[in-house]
């Protein structure tokens, strides 16, 4: 690979903006849904999966016992709504309000629902 690929490869991958957006995971035996957002859902979902299996998710001990019950095949993991980032204002960094009002409006869908903590 020639030089100026692996820069702009490199260059495309730093550019690159993490997926922000609401999710959920549902414990399917219980119906109990647990709704969270962040900033980099990719990151999100690794760190909550590695707590969870490792039994060390202390933000949130419902869904900790609910997972070390039921087990990790028994949760729907799922991306509800992604957010876009600000075309209009490209210098803003913190979409946490955004992400707090978009998961409040998905947690009127549910009848069962907790949010998830950080």
């Amino acid at each position: 690979m020639d030089k100026d690929k692996k820069k702009q490869l490199r260059n495309d991958y730093l550019a690159k903006k993490p997926t922000m957006g609401v999710f959920m995971y549902r414990c399917n035996p219980t119906g109990k849904v647990y709704l969270g957002y962040d900033q980099n859902l990719e990151g999100t979902f690794n760190g909550l999966a590695f707590q969870l299996n490792i039994g060390s998710y202390l933000p949130n001990s419902r869904l900790q016992n609910d997972w070390e019950k039921y087990g990790e095949n028994n949760f729907t993991i799922e991306t509800l709504e992604i957010l876009s980032y600000d075309k209009e204002h490209p210098e803003k960094t913190n979409y946490k309000d955004d992400l707090q009002i978009l998961r409040e409006l998905w947690s009127e869908k549910f009848e069962n629902v907790e949010n998830i903590k950080k």
